[in-house]
């Protein structure tokens, strides 16, 4: 094939210095041309700068950062063997994602920068000030393990030293590009599924466009560097199940330890990979001699890092328990009867498709209603009810399908994985729930991370449906595509 000599030039480059190098010199360039930008034609650093710029330079530079952060992730998963159309998904996910950050603004979310409650963001700039005492600050979220808090309160110097972006802003971008890696780590998993090709593209795009991950990729919250972890630990885990390498077990485990050092919730992930070593030990394709190694020796010690490191504020906080301060109040707290997780009450999840915070709400409807909104209410209600609508059918084709499975359908040890990382977070759930009773902790964050497991148990019931050539096959692929047109035309508008 002929090309122009500036083509040629530019593949010779290409091929002769890897991609990295281009994704750091845009980011770099994006930075550097924003600021030109701020200081050539005198403008204050504004949220709205962050994607559409206010002049020529800033727009160039914002154009090349988001290229560099999409890039980057988009580099990493072509080279693991990841389709072109899901790519380009990934990358609209990506877009859509950064989109709602520039129509919210910074402080749409209480919890996140509240200064007298001291949510995630003074955290982050108690951090960045006082690196050597983490444990000193006082707030809602000083519950936390700090490691979150240090990546923000880097961004927070940075966003400073610069002064060409908004801190909140720059503290929100690391959150979407969090959310990127959770993405990207969720799509290996959907892979590893074996789908057939038109089944598993509806799975992607469900899961890619799926409403909460536009909006929480914004949130200034330590969840989407826990969702990235407990994905990257649960895929290696998988692996390992499917291929029987160590390596890969070791990569899981060390990946949910620093899970571990983001949020306390990791537990979870070691309980899942507990019960997939368990299962392979069942089939005889694990023996416990085999941990018996330097290479184990050395994965021991870093968990029992992260376990200091997580407990480290556990024990300050103990010596004044007073301190530990769960600001929630007793307002939210109620006591939670068991016919709560019983009951799905179809009627308030339709007419009110919003969180409400009322005793009407059960544990089922509140769980999927948090699923796609959080705790929050927005615009466009009639949209919500439609989205949930959809989101009850999605469940029912899961529930119904597998409730008709016959015996030589259920392949038992291919979905034990992904059956046992939807049905442990939940059971987490419940029990936490219980135990705190209150409503605070019956957030579908908690839970979200099972969101790549759960689009592939659909993904397994329409192909159950596909082997019995059912008529529903079609409606379970449309409505896949349908619910994620939806919710990226009810985000496209929202400002908060």
């Amino acid at each position: 094939m002929n090309f122009t000599p500036i083509t040629q030039s530019f593949l010779n480059i290409r091929q002769k210095y890897p991609a990295w190098v281009f994704l750091t010199a845009a980011a770099l360039s994006g930075v550097l041309l924003i600021h030109a930008g701020r200081i050539f034609f005198d403008d204050d650093p504004t949220p709205s700068v962050l994607l559409f710029g206010s002049n020529f330079l800033s727009s160039a530079g914002v154009l090349l950062m988001v290229f560099a952060a999409i890039g980057t992730v988009t580099y990493w998963l072509e080279r693991r063997g990841v389709d072109r159309f899901s790519l380009a998904i990934f990358a609209v996910a990506g877009l859509v994602s950064l989109h709602y950050l520039h129509v919210s603004c910074n402080n749409a979310y209480t919890n996140d920068w509240y200064q007298m409650g001291g949510g995630h963001f003074p955290y982050a700039d108690f951090i960045s000030k006082h690196p050597l005492n983490p444990y000193g600050f006082h707030g809602w979220e000083e519950h936390h393990p700090p490691v979150y808090y240090y990546f923000a309160g880097a961004m927070i110097v940075f966003a400073k030293t610069i002064e060409t972006l908004p801190v909140l802003t720059m503290v929100r971008f690391l959150s979407c590009f969090f959310t990127l890696w959770f993405s990207a780590f969720g799509l290996l998993t959907l892979r590893r599924a074996g789908l057939p090709t038109a089944i598993y593209r509806a799975c992607a795009v469900l899961f890619l466009l799926w409403p909460a991950g536009i909006h929480l990729a914004s949130k200034i919250s330590n969840e989407p560097m826990y969702y990235a972890c407990y994905a990257a630990a649960f895929y290696y885990a998988l692996v390992w199940y499917q291929d029987n390498k160590d390596n890969q077990l070791m990569r899981a485990l060390l990946w949910a330890g620093v899970g571990f050092t983001v949020r306390t919730n990791a537990i979870v992930v070691f309980a899942v990979i507990a019960a997939l070593v368990l299962a392979a030990w069942c089939r005889e394709r694990f023996d416990f001699r085999r941990l018996y190694s330097e290479e184990w020796g050395l994965v021991a010690l870093w968990l029992a890092i992260f376990l200091i490191i997580n407990s480290g504020r556990i024990i300050i906080h103990s010596l004044d328990p007073g301190e530990l301060a769960y600001h929630f109040g007793t307002g939210t707290s109620r006591h939670v009867p068991l016919s709560n997780f019983l009951i799905f009450n179809y009627k308030n999840f339709i007419i009110s498709p919003f969180n409400t915070w009322s005793g009407a709400q059960t544990f089922w409807d509140y769980l999927l209603k948090t699923m796609l909104y959080g705790e929050y209410r927005w615009r466009n209600p009639d949209l919500a009810r439609l989205l949930n609508l959809m989101e009850c059918m999605i469940v029912l084709y899961i529930t119904l399908t597998w409730l008709m499975l016959r015996r030589g359908e259920m392949q038992g040890k291919e979905m034990f994985p992904y059956v046992a990382a939807v049905l442990l977070p939940l059971a987490f759930h419940m029990i936490f729930m219980m135990w705190k009773s209150s409503m605070n902790n019956q957030d579908a964050r908690y839970v979200y991370p099972m969101l790549p497991c759960f689009c592939v148990l659909y993904g397994r019931a329409l192909v159950l449906l596909d082997e019995r050539r059912s008529v529903l096959l079609p409606v379970g692929i449309g409505l896949a595509y349908s619910f994620a047109a939806l919710s990226v035309i009810f985000f496209w508008g929202q400002v908060r």
